[in-house]
């Protein structure tokens, strides 16, 4: 599998404003998606802080409604974890009191999986093969780096879900992925074998199409 997806920390923010409450000083310590992650998604208009700690200021990224944010841990009223927009995504700092966290179906159905999802411009699908339990899972995406240059790839095989996981691997010593299922959502994470440099195939993906 040859993958990729924006660097999780290119991100366009704003300086931090002066506000009643201000993020922890520290920088958010997000290292990365794990196997069994928590997910949560903001329940108004929020904004959330990156880049902080280091004697540097904290720059702003505005969240809409509904938002997914990655929940790694909490400081105080403060969640650390990971959020995307349009620019890129980084490991942020949001009030905790911002985001609804989503308790996802332990034993969804397959249908629950099929379907095309997208992370940006890279996509995954899923569909139903002879075997009720298995899926036939495909993915391409590239990652798109200075003066032309490019890596891209291919996933196929199939893929059985257990409860709201789904664990992918073309081998030992090879690419290996593992999906977590949250309703309109999947929690991906890698083990940085699945593509080129810069590549990478965790993230946020939601359901472009059933």
């Amino acid at each position: 599998m040859r993958i990729a997806m924006k660097p999780w920390f290119a991100v366009i923010g704003l300086p931090l404003a002066l506000a009643a409450q201000t993020p922890p000083p520290a920088a958010c310590e997000f290292d990365g998606f794990s196997a069994n992650p928590a997910l949560g998604v903001t329940v108004n208009r929020s904004v959330a802080y990156y880049g902080c700690g280091a004697g540097s200021r904290c720059l702003s990224m505005k969240l809409k409604p509904q938002q997914p944010v990655v929940i790694f841990g909490k400081s105080g009223d403060w969640i650390c974890g990971y959020a995307q927009d349009e620019h890129g995504a980084a490991p942020v700092w949001v009030q905790a009191q911002q985001v609804s966290e989503i308790r996802p179906d332990p034993n969804p159905p397959a249908t629950g999986w099929l379907g095309m999802w997208s992370n940006g411009d890279n996509r995954i699908e899923m569909k139903p093969t002879s075997d009720p339990w298995r899926l036939a899972l495909t993915g391409h995406a590239t990652w798109h780096g200075s003066a032309g240059a490019e890596n891209s790839g291919e996933i196929e095989g199939d893929v059985t879900p257990s409860g709201n996981h789904i664990h992918y691997a073309e081998g030992a010593d090879a690419c290996s992925i593992d999906l977590t299922l949250f309703g309109k959502y999947l929690v991906a994470n890698d083990n940085e074998l699945c593509g080129g440099r810069n590549v990478r195939f965790w993230g946020i993906w939601t359901r472009a199409r059933k």
